[in-house]
């Protein structure tokens, strides 16, 4: 609904959301949170992921790998995370997942795939990374 006015801001407003759910990952994380502030951050996690989805579904020829791979690299955190990942975050991969064109996708997969193969260490610590993004990958194709 705002059209091209949002173009030049694009890649701005994806990296301050990435940036607050981060911070909302850190504040769920804090076990000396009350209640009412712990619903009150999912809630805002939950609004800034559908903005990533409004702005995926409006276009999503104008994401790119540098976008993407925040957003991989964010699941993939929340992923190996203590606290659950939202349910929003999930479906935001998923929409990546069938939305954004291989030829963008696959290149920011293996951007995210390449400190996890490094690193045998890692593999073993972040097995379930793996099976992330064999997921990710195997929506993108098929």
């Amino acid at each position: 609904k705002l059209g091209p006015r949002l173009i030049p801001h694009f890649r701005e407003i994806v990296s301050q959301a990435i940036v607050l759910l981060r911070e909302g990952q850190e504040s769920m994380s804090n076990v000396f949170l009350y209640r009412s502030k712990l619903n009150c951050v999912a809630a805002i996690m939950a609004e800034t992921v559908n903005v990533l989805l409004g702005l995926l579904t409006s276009n999503p020829t104008f994401w790119g790998k540098t976008e993407l791979t925040q957003v991989i690299k964010l699941f993939l955190d929340l992923s190996a995370s203590v606290i659950r990942v939202p349910d929003e975050v999930g479906r935001l991969v998923k929409t990546v997942a069938k939305r954004v064109p291989a030829k963008v996708l696959l290149p920011a997969l293996c951007e995210a795939w390449w400190p996890l193969e490094l690193s045998p260490n890692m593999v073993m610590i972040h097995s379930d990374r793996l099976l992330v993004l064999t997921h990710l990958a195997s929506d993108s194709i098929g």
